[in-house]
């Protein structure tokens, strides 16, 4: 159900947040030839309208990766530049020995609640930082959102679609303390200097249950909303 050219318009949420945090959280930025990777792009429109303000100016190249090759080949077509890049990739696979060891700075926004291998992605995101570099990752704990599919799915007419909810569920779903069990897993795999946090967000769709609905269908990675038709 991703359509990047639907998200590209409606991605208001994540431009915000991204926007904000990056604004107000110090991040060590390599001030020369800087390799950036932004996981989870969708159709490229944040990494390029958004990252490239408050990057450093001189940075070597800005690369974002997806698991979505319709949104991949939409960023290709619209941003791709000499130092702007786009590669399929789901965080949760196997890492390609070409991706270690090779981003000073990774950033990833709304993307991480989706994967259910969640000591998988993380690995992935140390093993691809060089020496000295960090990562910034805005995900989601728990959400309304998921709270009303889960509520969906204990109905007559929406149970046996919703049948295997935990798939669509973000992992920290039932968690008393996400913020403590990500610190945790982080320090297990090897992150130093650890930062989470779990903040109460709201966000009001101006626009009403039609943009509701295209934001559901524009950016869900989850084939388990195929049968759904909101």
């Amino acid at each position: 159900m991703d359509d990047p050219y639907v998200y590209e318009t409606i991605n208001k949420m994540s431009r915000r947040d991204a926007e904000e945090y990056l604004a107000k959280i110090y991040m060590k930025w390599k001030t020369q030839d800087a390799r950036v990777l932004d996981i989870g792009c969708g159709g490229g429109g944040l990494t390029t309208s958004v990252l490239k303000k408050f990057i450093p100016k001189n940075f070597k190249r800005l690369v974002g990766c997806d698991r979505s090759q319709n949104s991949v080949d939409f960023a290709l077509q619209h941003y791709r530049s000499d130092k702007i890049r786009f590669f399929k990739f789901d965080i949760q696979d196997i890492l390609p020995d070409e991706l270690k060891e090779n981003f000073d700075h990774i950033l990833s926004f709304y993307v991480f609640h989706w994967a259910q291998r969640q000591v998988t992605a993380f690995t992935n995101v140390y093993n691809m930082l060089a020496e000295g570099g960090n990562c910034l990752l805005l995900f989601l704990g728990r959400s309304r959102y998921f709270e009303l599919f889960e509520e969906l799915s204990r109905t007559p007419k929406w149970g046996a679609a919703l049948k295997d909810i935990r798939e669509f569920l973000t992992p920290y779903y039932d968690s008393q303390d996400p913020a403590g069990e990500v610190r945790a897993m982080m320090e297990q795999i090897g992150f130093k200097d650890i930062d989470v946090k779990a903040v109460y967000r709201t966000y009001r769709h101006k626009g009403g249950v039609d943009e509701f609905k295209n934001h559901s269908s524009g950016f869900n990675p989850n084939t388990i909303m195929d049968s759904i038709k909101l």
